[in-house]
């Protein structure tokens, strides 16, 4: 913990170092994640990282870079911004690269558009929101204890006496899948105002914020009164909650605040057959197949959450291409969670046989002597022959772990399999 802070710390700076110069800082970090596990010391400084659930040097370097990424484009600050514009204008690059252009392109390597949303001038505060602004009156019924024709009939009865006051209404909803993200505005009757897609990225949150944004412009932009009615409440709630300053959220608020007279939020149960909410939901799916506008909307949250997606991926990708007896215990490159019952010398046996690398196997490569042969089988001593081939330790795995197989022990590291691990390693007399 103590290196590794001291790494971050610095990584923007050596980022960009050659690589004679990073070996100075990989030394202890490496060392530190070796000792942390008690691993052997001729273990591939791969497998320990992965077992200590630690980042390489460069995963590390990735992933602060990529925090940087998600700051700069929703940077507030002029000055930064002015760099930002200058730097994505220059196709040429300088000799020496300033470090708001080395970020860039490392974001344009993740295949990250570097194109900063419009910035919102906000001019009401979100105490200016009036509470009849928002009407929750639905959400007082349990949706898992009300039946689908109560809630018809409660939509029924508000609405009815809304629109003896001249109030319209609008629906909303988005949708998500997979591959596609996609919104849609429609009136009453079905009639589709309003429809989009979104970047595949774009979370549902966002899809439900950005159709109520598009329904406000609408309303803005014709006469009369109207009610929008969403059934997220999650969005409706974070519009209520002040505390709540998201560029999208706080646009939202502001147009409300705008007109308190004119416009009107609705929260309406979703699926429970009431017709407008039932339209828009039809409206907002139909935009997977239809060619409708692409809209560049993502709040900070959604880049986070595609940043992580590219960043696992990519770490999934170099960890699939390793080939290793330690992948055959550890495929996903997941840390293991050890209990905290058993003694270190058992949880250290067992890690070690997990990484593939202990003294009776590899103590030859710190003495300089000869590879150690197996005395039965006439072969070549390494951890695969031992738990695969080797015609000694066979029936005694047979004894030990009965039906199950060593490399499905070795994955599941409790209690029990440390035990089992430990009495196979005592029988076999095995030197960790």
């Amino acid at each position: 913990m103590i290196v590794l802070s001291k790494i971050d710390y610095g990584i923007y700076i050596y980022g960009n170092s050659p690589k004679t110069t990073l070996k100075y800082l990989k030394s202890p970090y490496h060392q530190a994640a070796r000792r942390s596990i008690c691993a052997f010391p001729t273990s591939p400084i791969k497998n320990i990282l992965a077992e200590a659930g630690l980042p390489t040097i460069e995963e590390r370097h990735r992933e602060l870079i990529s925090k940087l990424v998600v700051k700069l484009i929703f940077s507030k600050n002029s000055v930064i911004d002015k760099d930002i514009h200058q730097s994505i204008r220059h196709k040429s690059k300088k000799r020496i690269q300033s470090s708001i252009s080395k970020i860039i392109d490392k974001a344009h390597e993740m295949e990250l558009q570097f194109k900063k949303p419009r910035k919102i001038l906000l001019s009401y505060p979100p105490w200016h929101i009036k509470p009849d602004s928002i009407l929750m009156n639905l959400a007082h019924y349990n949706k898992a204890n009300t039946s689908n024709s109560v809630y018809c009939s409660l939509f029924s009865d508000i609405s009815s006496e809304l629109k003896k006051d001249g109030w319209e209404f609008i629906f909303t909803d988005g949708s998500k899948s997979l591959s596609h993200t996609s919104f849609a505005v429609t009136s009453e009757n079905g009639f589709i105002l309003r429809i989009g897609s979104l970047p595949e990225s774009t979370s549902i949150f966002t899809a439900e914020a950005f159709a109520i944004l598009h329904a406000l412009k609408i309303t803005m932009e014709n006469n009369g009164k109207f009610i929008i009615c969403s059934d997220s409440i999650s969005v409706l709630r974070a519009i209520n909650n002040p505390n709540n300053n998201t560029d999208l959220i706080s646009s939202i608020r502001n147009k409300i605040a705008m007109m308190p007279k004119k416009i009107k939020l609705m929260w309406t149960p979703g699926h429970v057959n009431i017709r407008g909410n039932e339209e828009a939901d039809k409206a907002a799916n139909s935009a997977k197949e239809a060619p409708v506008f692409q809209f560049n909307a993502f709040t900070k949250q959604d880049l986070k959450t595609r940043i992580n997606k590219n960043l696992k991926t990519l770490q999934q990708t170099e960890w699939s291409l390793y080939h290793h007896h330690y992948k055959k215990v550890n495929p996903t490159k997941s840390p293991p969670k050890y209990p905290t019952n058993l003694p270190k010398r058992k949880i250290t046996n067992f890690v070690r046989l997990r990484l593939g690398h202990i003294s009776t196997t590899h103590q030859h490569l710190l003495t300089r002597n000869n590879h150690p042969i197996c005395v039965t089988c006439n072969t070549t001593l390494n951890i695969s022959h031992i738990l695969e081939n080797c015609q000694i330790s066979k029936p005694i795995m047979d004894s030990v772990f009965k039906n199950l197989s060593i490399y499905d022990t070795l994955k599941n590291p409790n209690s029990k399999n440390i035990e089992n691990v430990n009495k196979f390693i005592e029988t076999l007399k095995l030197t960790l």
